[in-house]
């Protein structure tokens, strides 16, 4: 009789559903049931697994390829993210949705009318004051401090030129 019953049950259901997805998302799933298992337990992430940006996944290299020995990592769910969003085929998918897009005139208008008046500020009054109640009283190193100034000064620089033409 095996000595936990029940976690290898879960991870067996947890592997399943890997599997599971990775066929509904018609990709090849070329591991074994123990192979996965030391794959995350190995990690020492196996705990922080889930769908959050800093949560932990079995991520492929290169998004290519089955999940496989040697093809897999424990990575972050945001650095995956990040690595499909800057893959040329992620970019050229995206601006293949895009390209010869015909907008009438009479949605351009729509469009044009939506976007007047909208504030450029993301955040209300309220949030810019939670955000500098966060920041307050925050320690920068001098190289920080130094990047901070010289991106300011850029900015107050262009400012200025865009008021004298």
């Amino acid at each position: 009789m095996k000595p936990y019953p029940v976690q290898e049950r879960r991870l067996r259901s947890l592997f399943g559903g890997s599997r599971r997805v990775a066929r509904q998302r018609g990709v090849e799933f070329q591991l074994t049931f123990e192979e996965w298992c030391h794959i995350w337990l190995s990690s020492g992430h196996f705990h922080e697994r889930g769908r959050g940006s800093h949560q932990y996944v079995m991520a492929r290299f290169g998004d290519r390829g089955p999940y496989a020995v040697g093809n897999v990592r424990i990575t972050t769910a945001h650095e995956n993210n990040k690595e499909r969003i800057l893959s040329p085929e992620s970019r050229a998918l995206v601006g293949s949705y895009h390209k010869n897009k015909v907008v009438s005139v009479e949605t351009r208008r729509k469009m044009s009318a939506a976007a007047s008046g909208r504030r450029r500020s993301p955040h209300s009054a309220e949030t810019r004051d939670t955000l500098r109640r966060k920041q307050t009283g925050k320690t920068y190193s001098a190289e920080s401090r130094a990047k901070m100034s010289a991106s300011r000064k850029a900015y107050l620089a262009k400012l200025q030129a865009d008021q004298n033409r």
